[in-house]
Formats: C-alpha cells, structure tokens, sequence
C-alpha cells in the first residue's frame, strides 16, 4: 500500500473502525459486534491516528509506536 493511498477510502475505513468499537466496555475488533481485543484496538487507533481523524498522536508506520517516542528516546532515527 506504499505510495497507494488513493486507493483507500479513508470516511469508509474510518466509519467501519468506528462500527467495531465497544462503547460500553472500550476497545476495537476485527469487525462490528464481535469480541475486542488489544491487536485490533492498537490497529484500529493507529489506522485512524494515520488518517489524522480526532487529533490522535501520530503514530510511526514503520516503528508502531507514537513518533513522539521515537523524537524522545532515539532523536537519531528523524535526523536527515
């Protein structure tokens, strides 16, 4: 998906995350109505930090983690 990301449809993919979220207990799954669980919350926040909807902190595609980590603890892996 490198370089493809007009090929996603981002309203569609950030409103299914949204389907598959619990609202009573919190978390993401796999999809609408089934159990949540740590993988698929991760991943769901994470595809919706990357589309930059609700002012989540970015998160680092290739590191999985908040670039803000990254800047804080190894500030080499940003320097050009």
């Amino acid at each position: 998906m490198i370089e493809r990301e007009s090929w996603i449809d981002f309203e569609g993919l950030k409103d299914y995350v949204l389907k598959c979220q619990d609202l009573d207990s919190g978390g993401i799954s796999d999809r609408p109505g089934n159990e949540v669980d740590v993988f698929h919350t991760y991943f769901g926040l994470t595809a919706l930090s990357l589309m930059k909807y609700y002012d989540l902190e970015k998160i680092d595609h290739v590191y999985a983690i908040p670039e803000s980590t990254i800047r804080k603890h190894f500030p080499h892996v940003y320097q050009n």
